[in-house]
């Protein structure tokens, strides 16, 4: 099984073979759940794809949500997914001239009209992978960083069940 985790409401990725799962009902979506209590067996997912999710989770559940990922993925199973880039937010505000509100304000706190859209934090490449390690996971390879141009500022990231 291959698990798009946080797929959203607006379902744009060509996961066709893959089970999709949010925390909010909608068309596209087979699993409706808490991401840190999903009704799957122990080591049963081959893939997880966390596309701009990380960064939602509130800070005092992070453990929760990552030890529920390591125990429903298979060992050695992939984890990969993007996020927002810290330096890069940082240094487009400082070098390339964009305002508060280009810059920091989306990146950083995301859409805040939403609890679900709402960023608890925002990563460096050494912090998103420390996060990671600490939590069972191997991620360490950013080569796919940037990603799609909307999105010149995101990590993409993927590693293993360590």
């Amino acid at each position: 099984m291959k698990l798009d985790i946080g797929c959203g409401l607006n379902y744009k990725k060509p996961f066709d073979e893959w089970t999709h799962l949010d925390a909010n009902h909608a068309d596209h979506v087979e699993i409706v759940c808490d991401f840190g209590k999903i009704d799957l067996p122990d080591g049963s997912v081959d893939e997880i794809w966390i596309g701009d999710v990380i960064e939602h989770i509130e800070p005092w559940r992070i453990r929760e949500v990552l030890a529920e990922w390591h125990r429903i993925l298979k060992p050695r199973g992939k984890i990969g997914g993007q996020t927002p880039n810290l330096m890069k937010t940082v240094q487009d505000y400082v070098s390339n001239g964009m305002t508060i509100r280009e810059a920091l304000v989306p990146r950083i706190y995301g859409w805040t009209d939403r609890p679900t859209e709402q960023h608890y934090v925002t990563f460096t490449q050494e912090s998103l992978s420390k996060l990671f390690a600490d939590n069972g996971f191997n991620v360490r390879d950013y080569s796919a960083s940037p990603g799609h141009s909307e999105c010149y500022w995101w990590f993409v990231f993927s590693g293993t069940k360590a």
